[in-house]
């Protein structure tokens, strides 16, 4: 399950992967002379204080993108966790021996194993020891333009709710980097969920990473490939567009993660709730 790689982006930033597929989760340590940040702790559980003291040796604080079961995994092993108040009730679900046995399961079942090796003690075992998380230290609130001085590198937050109401992105305008989570994805963005934002408050979200720009170049997310292009963003506005002008044509899903309508343009795939879909 762990599947761990290390790379860097430069001497002072690194990418720790952890898992295979789209599901393939990207936590990043960004470096600054006095400490360093984590973003996200990832799905599964693993020596991830460890791995970032064999990089560095300052101290490391969590910032965490949203409260997903597959970017706080590891959030107990460190003292200072961040992360936005209106994720609290999904970090609490997220973080529950019940959701995540069921969810890290069906994960395994899709990739096409049997459901009796369940069964086997050390199959048990193993998922066990991911699903049953050690409490973590209680999160500091992230608020929208938090500023984090790391020393010679300060980190903004945005608040960009839309995946999670509680959805952050951290701009790096040093290093003209932007990590966003699970807002702006190569396979799509799920906004499916009940504790999802509506489409209007994501455009809007998105309309105020494009207002950012030029101060970042290159887009660093939660999952799948990187870097993107700021085209990206604007293929999902575009998108969100057609939704509301009713001209968008759509796919029903049905997934582990509920009931979602596709709808693409361009590079952009949005995963909608039914009530989001203007038919024409």
């Amino acid at each position: 399950m762990k599947d761990i790689e290390i790379s860097s982006i430069d001497d002072s930033t690194w990418i720790i992967s952890n898992g295979s597929g789209n599901g393939k989760t990207h936590n990043y340590l960004i470096e600054g002379e006095d400490y360093a940040v984590l973003i996200d702790t990832g799905l599964c559980v693993l020596d991830l204080k460890g791995i970032t003291q064999t990089l560095i040796s300052k101290e490391v604080i969590v910032i965490n993108t949203h409260g997903h079961l597959d970017h706080i995994a590891n959030n107990h092993q460190f003292d200072s966790i961040y992360m936005h108040p209106e994720d609290e009730k999904v970090l609490e679900e997220h973080s529950s021996y019940e959701y995540r046995h069921h969810l890290i399961a069906q994960r395994i079942m899709d990739k096409g194993c049997p459901n009796w090796l369940f069964h086997l003690p050390m199959i048990q075992e193993e998922l066990d020891k991911h699903c049953r998380l050690p409490k973590q230290n209680k999160y500091k609130e992230l608020y929208d333009g938090q500023i984090f001085d790391l020393g010679n590198r300060v980190l903004e937050i945005i608040h960009t709710p839309g995946h999670t109401c509680g959805s952050i992105s951290v701009l790096d305008s040093k290093k003209k980097r932007l990590y966003v989570g699970d807002s702006v994805c190569e396979k799509g963005v799920l906004l499916h969920f009940d504790h999802s934002a509506s489409l209007d408050i994501y455009q809007k979200s998105l309309n105020k990473l494009r207002d950012v720009y030029p101060l970042f170049e290159e887009i660093y997310p939660g999952h799948q490939m990187y870097p993107l292009s700021i085209y990206w963003i604007d293929d999902y506005i575009r998108g969100i567009d057609k939704i509301n002008n009713g001209s968008a044509y759509y796919t029903k899903v049905v997934s582990n993660t509920g009931t979602g309508y596709l709808v693409s343009y361009g590079r952009a795939t949005l995963s909608c709730p039914e009530s989001a879909i203007k038919r024409i």
